[in-house]
């Protein structure tokens, strides 16, 4: 278990470092992906709009009081902070705001990267009587040409520009305004600058400001709010929140100002109803006074006659209040809009339930009026049905708090006549002419009382309208030195691009190792089989086939003599030794594989045969030039004998046997018992025995060869050899019981995560890794500095 866990601990190291390396070996992923990721970041960031965020805060005043502050503070709405967020972010507010706002025309300079919009800044401006009557959003594009001409296009078409001059009126599609220069803002950079404009849909705009108005509360002080608003040019969003709030203020002291109108109205109404009768009877009472020559009355009826003023008093505030409830019941019924009523505290009621509901009534209404502004009504299905049934039930409470006043009046009224009755019996026991006089008298203060008693109360209504001040107030007004920057996080996404710059290669590398079906390195083939790998062979640089034999101090021939010194010890119990090479498919090395390793065995001082056995597909007589009408072919089927196909190479030691002419029957030749003796007779005279079969995949040759060998080498090439030729040779070696079966891995082009070596093996398994040749070799391999291998790149090639 423990080597097991050693072993897996070792091949993860291994997979990580090869990721590792395939990130060396692809570097230029990475500066290719990193430029073009860092070129996108500084374009995003240098065409993003930068967005700014400016506020104001105001104080809510007034807030959570009861019925009871209309009694010292005059006309006043309850304010909680939800109804002011909702007032704030209201449709009707925001157009009020819009309409007071020079915001119809919006102008923009055009920009390298981004346009920029320009706000009481333009080098021109648009004047017209009718804008908004024009149409919308139609871009028109501008380049002043001089301090009297300016070029004019529609949606940048430069083909269809027309030149106008300063003042003169444009009246086209529609259109019907001038352009006027700012004569004080003129100079000669602005020449040929390209600008354009569009006429704004105030509608458009209202709800633009009003949706990305944001109102929240401010924490741990419930009574101010504070008031965000974000956008491209902050002069324009600090007039549009100033504005915003001023209005806000005016509406809240016009509301106010509009229950005090409202109440002088009513009152005006009852003293006009009352002046002419009172002063019809003022009038009798005097002309009765001088006829009757009767100006005062005895002690005996001045008792009486007090105690009747104070009656008359009672009954005509009482005749004030019941005409109050009239109207309001009138009002309830018959208006739609309820925001504005008299409250009933104002006319001197002191119902606190009557206050309350009449209070609610109002607050619902208002808030109604706000919910219509930010939503619609849609498939006809009443989306307010909450409010609406909350409103109605605040109207039969009201309605029911009317009748039982109304009720309590009329008690009260009777209880005032009985007593007038028991005035009346006493009046009657005094002079006739004081009887009538006190008749006249009691009619004339009824009507005095009504009529002092509502002037008290006009005043009253006016003093409250004059002193009336706004519920709020604002602490900080938006200002654009303060506005805060929000967008774009230029920093975040320059970071965001450098990561996907990173990634992206990343996943392109995986991807090509994930999908890659080829034999990259050794790893691969110890992760898919148990068949030794004898040795590592690298790419050949070198213009002859033999670079074994040619260059003895190359780093390629240093392989073969490690792929040699491995040989020998799988062969040491034997003396005569035949290896056999064969491979998957063509093209793989094995015949290249064959002559080197036969010419560095043959430089060991030892008599080495190389057999060219791929009778279907010959390739060692083009290799090494040489003429192939005579082989083992021939000497097979008799036409020429055994000492006539053994040729003597330019290499000391080393011989050859040809293929021959390919014949029509290769594998009963190879499993003939010529073929046997062949074979036999080699190994008398030779101490190693070369053999080039057929690849395995393609024909069975190699496979009737391994009877006669000691050692299977089996080819595979990097880069170019299957990942499923490793099942081939896991099935040779368990099905066709090869035996002394090893892998040899070849054309190791690149130095893959194993460093810049070959894997040479020497002996017992140890392996040693060098980076360099350090002076042994006479072609080692000097890494490019990075900056030339990077130009080296990018340089055409002649």
């Amino acid at each position: 278990m423990e080597n097991d866990f050693q072993s897996t601990s070792q091949a993860q190291s291994i997979d990580i470092k090869k990721y590792l390396f395939l990130g060396l070996k692809y570097w230029y992923f990475f500066v290719i992906s990193l430029s073009l990721a860092l070129s996108w970041a500084y374009y995003l960031n240098k065409s993003a709009v930068p967005i700014y965020a400016v506020y104001s805060t105001i104080l809510i005043q007034n807030q959570n009081k009861g019925a009871e502050s209309y009694l010292g503070r005059g006309l006043q709405f309850f304010k909680s902070a939800p109804n002011e967020i909702g007032i704030f972010k209201s449709y009707f507010l925001s157009k009020m705001a819009i309409d007071e706002l020079d915001f119809d025309v919006s102008y923009f300079q055009v920009g390298r990267f981004r346009d920029s919009e320009l706000y009481k800044k333009t080098p021109f401006i648009i004047n017209s009587d009718k804008l908004q009557e024009q149409p919308k959003w139609q871009n028109f594009y501008i380049t002043i040409l001089s301090e009297f001409q300016y070029s004019i296009d529609a949606i940048g078409k430069k083909e269809i520009q027309k030149i106008y001059n300063f003042g003169e009126p444009y009246t086209e599609n529609g259109y019907d305004f001038t352009i006027d220069l700012r004569e004080q803002d003129f100079s000669e950079s602005l020449i040929n600058k390209r600008y354009y404009f569009y006429f704004n849909s105030r509608n458009g705009l209202t709800n633009r400001y009003s949706k990305k108005l944001e109102v929240e509360v401010r924490k741990g002080v419930g009574s101010i709010l504070w008031l965000w608003i974000r956008g491209t040019v902050p002069e324009k969003e600090s007039d549009f929140l100033n504005k915003l709030i001023e209005v806000y203020i005016r509406r809240g002291l016009d509301e106010k100002n509009e229950i005090a109108r409202n109440t002088i109205k009513f009152i005006d109404i009852q003293l006009g109803n009352i002046v002419d009768s009172l002063q019809m009877v003022q009038d009798s009472l005097l002309d009765y006074k001088q006829a009757n020559n009767i100006y005062d009355i005895s002690k005996e009826g001045e008792a009486v006659y007090v105690k009747m003023q104070e009656l008359h008093a009672q009954k005509a505030e009482t005749i004030y209040k019941w005409n109050y409830f009239n109207y309001l019941e009138a009002d309830i019924k018959t208006k739609r809009e309820l925001n504005m009523i008299i409250p009933p505290v104002i006319m001197g009621i002191s119902d606190k339930m009557l206050n309350e509901n009449v209070l609610k009534i109002m607050e619902l209404y208002e808030q109604r009026k706000i919910e219509s502004h930010g939503v619609k009504q849609t498939n006809n299905v009443n989306i307010f049905g909450e409010t609406d049934r909350a409103i109605e039930a605040a109207k039969e409470a009201l309605i029911k708090n009317i009748k039982d006043n109304k009720f309590a009046l009329q008690i009260t009224m009777k209880e005032l006549d009985s007593t007038l009755v028991q005035i009346t019996h006493q009046i009657r026991q005094l002079p006739i002419n004081e009887r009538n006089l006190f008749n006249i008298e009691r009619t004339f203060n009824l009507n005095d009382h009504i009529y002092s008693f509502l002037l008290q109360k006009r005043a009253e209504a006016g003093i409250t309208q004059a002193s009336n001040s706004p519920d709020s107030k604002i602490l900080d007004k938006a200002l654009p030195a303060n506005a805060a920057y929000q967008a774009p996080d230029t920093a975040a996404t320059k970071k965001k691009w450098i990561m996907i710059g990173l990634v992206i290669p990343i996943l392109l590398i995986v991807a090509i190792a994930f999908f890659n079906t080829r034999i990259q390195d050794r790893l691969d083939i110890e992760n898919q089989t148990q068949i030794p790998i004898v040795g590592t062979i690298g790419h050949n640089h070198k213009p002859t086939k033999i670079p074994a034999a040619k260059h003895p101090k190359s780093i390629i021939a240093e392989a073969f003599r490690s792929l040699r010194t491995n040989l020998r010890y799988m062969l040491i119990d034997k003396e005569k030794r035949v290896i056999a090479l064969t491979s998957t498919v063509s093209g793989e090395g094995k015949t290249f594989c064959a002559i080197n390793l036969a010419a560095i065995i043959a430089a060991s001082d030892k008599r080495v045969i190389l057999v060219g056995l791929d009778l279907r597909k010959p390739k060692i007589h083009k290799e090494l030039n040489l003429n192939n009408q005579i082989g083992i072919s021939t000497h097979l089927i008799g036409t020429n004998s055994y000492e006539e196909v053994i040729l003597e190479s330019e290499v000391s030691n080393l011989f050859y046997a040809l293929s021959g002419p390919i014949p029509p029957n290769p594998a009963e030749l190879i499993e003939s018992v010529k073929m046997e003796h062949f074979i036999e007779k080699l190994k008398r005279d030779f101490d190693y025995v070369i053999i080039d079969t057929p690849p395995v995949a393609i024909v069975t040759d190699a496979l009737l060869v391994s009877k006669f060998t000691d050692v299977f080498v089996y080819v595979v090439r990097q880069n170019y050899t299957d990942k499923s030729a490793l099942k081939v040779i896991n099935n040779l070696h368990e099905q066709e019981h090869i035996k002394d079966l090893s892998i040899l891995l070849n054309d190791m082009n690149k130095p893959s995560h194993y460093g810049y070596n070959y894997g040479y093996g020497y002996g017992y398994g140890y392996k040693y890794n060098y980076k360099y040749g350090q002076g042994y070799y006479d072609d080692e391999i000097v890494p490019k500095k990075p900056f030339k291998a990077f130009l080296n790149f990018f340089k055409w090639k002649s």
